[in-house]
């Protein structure tokens, strides 16, 4: 899969080697030489390319405008949302490509030279226009936030739960506990003491 696929006319090959030199020295993978590898068709390769490309650059030329396999590919481009249309020199584009609006580098010479302002601004609109269809999606997978945290705006995550046994803070249960713990004594101590008399050889039989 190539971040960028240059559709353009054969007599125009010399502006597409240019900017696709252009636009790979800007990090992107560019898919434009139409040089078929043995034993595959030239259909067949170009329809992977186009139909995998995240970008479709189509330079507009008269020989591309008068092009059917550089419509076809614009048709597709189109319907996959993924056209961005360069002029290469003044001409119409056809009917159906004119809701776009095209990057003019009808006067673009060598993209590394100095522009005239009005071309060094359609280039870089041209290149902020390809980012947004084929700049890498890389984001950072942020750890999950409790509930608690987050409610309080925390952005660290909760420290563990102690493990120390728990005094209680109620002074009220101390006091209860105490009692529950003093009836159960004298209740055994009532045991014991019936329990003995019950044993002593003095008890009546």
């Amino acid at each position: 899969m190539s971040d960028i696929f240059i559709s353009y006319a054969s007599g125009d090959r010399d502006k597409a080697r240019t900017l696709a030199e252009f636009l790979r020295a800007n990090g992107w993978s560019v898919w434009w030489d139409r040089a078929i590898p043995p034993g595959r068709e030239f259909d067949e390769v170009i329809e992977e390319a186009l139909d995998s490309a995240k970008c479709v650059v189509v330079l507009w030329s008269k020989s591309a405008a008068a092009s059917r396999w550089v419509k076809t590919e614009a048709e597709v481009a189109l319907r996959r949302n993924v056209l961005v249309p360069v002029l290469i020199e003044q001409v119409t584009i056809p009917l159906e490509f004119r809701l776009l609006q095209a990057a003019d580098l009808s006067r673009l010479q060598d993209p590394k030279s100095p522009q005239e302002p009005a071309t060094r601004e359609q280039l870089d609109a041209l290149v902020r226009s390809i980012a947004e269809l084929a700049a890498p999606n890389v984001t950072t997978p942020q750890p999950p936030i409790s509930a608690a945290a987050n409610a309080h705006g925390a952005t660290t995550p909760p420290s563990a739960p102690s493990t120390s046994p728990q005094t209680p803070s109620d002074p009220a249960a101390g006091k209860h506990k105490a009692k529950r713990i003093a009836l159960w004594v004298v209740i055994t101590l009532a045991v014991l003491v019936s329990l003995l008399y019950l044993i002593s050889p003095n008890s009546p039989q």
